[in-house]
């Protein structure tokens, strides 16, 4: 059998399903062109090309992705690389020429390349390669580093493995590569190639590689492209990671429908919903029953069939039910029947397939949601399971573990290139889908119910829950740590600045103590805020008016400290009788 026709069994049973998943999340005229159907026998070849020329893809799945990636992309800067080959290190920063020798970062790399894939396709492989040495001198070798590649999953033709040093690793597998090929004149890029990576663990516990072109011809053999290569590893180069199922498994179905059912609302906007003419008639006046005879031929000058010499066309004779109707044409009615009207379409089946539309655009993102929620990795290591001890918030944790689990196989590989030890590879172990609105409404909720039990160790607790739902995925788990540790330190439970002041003004805290719940240093700031508060006091005392009535006697003139007292009660003790209003309050101040 020609090794390019070789397939695992369970490719060829996923094969239609990585076609139909790959063209959903690509969306565009191949999707369209793929999965529009004709409504029904009666829709002829050309309204169907018209009306699949016209036709839009939904691309929601595409946007539901995204989301999720964009989700994980915000927490891969906490991402931690310990150790390794410098060129490890260096490449994952992006250095010179990066992982992949375009310049990407690892996050770059695993969060626009790998994790789509992974998501979308359930699977995809990741190749490690490495430039052959020129010779021995390190001046000639500096530069050639390990560097990655992606392998599509409809690329993963036919595989093996075995279990080998603790763990399930692949020992024989066939990849299918495309490549360029060039004008021999102008060298510019001129097509594509076929060509077949077949990898091996040899007899001797090394890789072997061969290349091999496909035969057109039916008897013979494939052709070896090239000699066979040897690879300086106990272990295949190569990475596949997988989940159990694409999250577009049951989303796929769901845009086919919503793509049919928004062509079919397109073509009846464009072809039907417009006003229709209508006329009542009397059979006998209009004449159904007696046509006009066919036209000579050379009155109408049209073609003569040669058997019956009469037009061809007789059967499109003018009749006078046929009309012609517009803005600026009459027509006249018999006497005693209605005048002729135009009819608008009914729009209640348009609104109610739009609404349809909707609630379908809604259950796509509630399904990769969903999807997201219960997804599972296809390797789980042991840190992984002691996770699932602690308790996975999200389905989308188990993605992150896959990913962790790509990267340190892939920091092996590398490190086996280089001769030297793999680096350290640490995820984040929760990601979250929430918006900063429903974090907020949460934190809100949280904080109502913090005070309700008469426990500090329970409102410190909570306070722990609004710290995780604000800013579990948006800063460092060492920083979160931090902000924990000081909940847990503090000496009260609350930082409100309404409920500090009115415990204050009750007497029922401290200066220092509310200072320290509003996030200040009460020690060192209350002493000052009371000397400039009690300096505030005095100017005021200072610029109200003098004397004992204004509470300051100390200040009122030497010639009659109680002359302004004196004054304001005869003030307001005045005869009502003079008053022009004698109902008048004169408790205080002058008429």
């Amino acid at each position: 059998m020609k090794i390019s026709a070789i397939r695992h069994p369970d490719y060829l049973r996923s094969y239609e399903d990585y076609v139909k998943w790959r063209l959903t999340f690509q969306g565009g005229r191949n999707f369209v062109q793929n999965y529009l159907v004709r409504f029904s026998k009666r829709e002829d070849e050309n309204e169907f090309k018209e009306r699949r020329a016209m036709a839009h893809s939904p691309s929601f799945a595409k946007a539901g992705i995204n989301k999720l990636k964009n989700t994980f992309y915000s927490r891969m800067s906490e991402i931690v690389r310990i150790g390794g080959p410098k060129s490890y290190i260096s490449a994952c920063n992006g250095e010179k020429g990066g992982v992949d020798l375009y310049g990407s970062a690892m996050n770059r790399f695993m969060g626009e390349k790998v994790l789509p894939e992974l998501m979308t396709m359930r699977t995809v492989g990741v190749y490690v390669d490495k430039p052959p040495l020129d010779g021995k001198l390190l001046s000639k070798n500096n530069d050639k580093k390990p560097y990655l590649y992606i392998y599509k999953a409809e690329d993963i033709l036919s595989w093996n493995w075995s279990y080998y040093d603790g763990e399930f690793v692949y020992y024989n597998i066939l990849l299918r590569d495309t490549d360029y090929t060039y004008d021999q004149t102008t060298g510019l890029v001129g097509g594509t190639r076929e060509r077949f990576r077949h990898m091996w663990i040899g007899e001797d516990g090394y890789v072997h590689i061969q290349f091999w072109t496909a035969n057109d011809e039916d008897d013979e053999n494939d052709i070896k492209d090239g000699p066979e290569i040897t690879l300086p590893l106990k272990r295949l180069p190569f990475v596949v990671l997988g989940l159990k199922e694409s999250l577009l498994a049951d989303v796929a179905d769901y845009q086919i429908g919503l793509l049919n059912l928004a062509s079919s609302d397109l073509n009846y906007v464009k072809n039907a919903n417009f006003p229709f003419y209508t006329e009542q008639f009397d059979p006998v006046a209009a004449q159904v029953y007696n046509r006009r005879p066919p036209l000579p031929n050379i009155a109408r000058n049209a073609s003569v069939d040669p058997a019956e010499g009469t037009y061809v066309d007789s059967q499109r004779a003018d009749r006078d039910d046929e009309v012609i109707v517009g803005t600026l044409k009459g027509r006249k009615y018999p006497k005693g029947v209605d005048r002729p009207d135009f009819i608008a379409p009914p729009t209640e089946p348009l609104l109610a397939s739009m609404k349809k539309q909707e609630q379908m655009k809604a259950d796509i993102f509630e399904l990769i949601d969903v999807a997201a929620s219960n997804a599972q990795p296809q390797h789980a290591s042991a840190e992984s399971k002691q996770m699932d001890d602690r308790g996975i918030e999200s389905g989308l944790s188990y993605i992150g573990l896959e990913l962790e689990w790509g990267e340190r196989e892939i920091a092996k590989i590398w490190a086996g290139y280089e001769s030297e030890e793999p680096a350290e590879v640490k995820y984040p172990p929760k990601y979250t889908l929430k918006s900063d609105e429903q974090r907020l409404n949460e934190a809100e909720k949280l904080n109502d119910i913090k005070t309700s039990a008469p426990s500090r160790t329970f409102a410190k607790e909570v306070g722990k829950q609004i710290v995780d739902v604000m800013l579990s995925d948006k800063v460092a788990n060492k920083t979160l740590e931090t902000i924990k540790q000081e909940i847990d330190e503090a000496e009260y439970i609350s930082s409100d600045p309404d409920l500090i002041k009115t415990a204050s003004e009750l007497g029922m805290v401290d200066a220092v103590t509310g200072s320290n719940a509003l996030g200040f240093n009460g020690d060192k700031v209350v002493p000052k805020a009371q000397e400039e508060h009690a300096k505030r006091l005095a100017l005021i005392a200072e610029s109200q008016a003098k004397g004992a009535a204004r509470g300051n006697p100390d200040e009122a003139p030497v010639q009659g400290k109680d002359a302004d007292a004196k004054r304001e009660k005869d003030n307001s003790q005045k005869n009502k009788d003079k008053q022009s209003n004698p109902a008048q309050d004169k408790t205080r101040g002058a008429e």
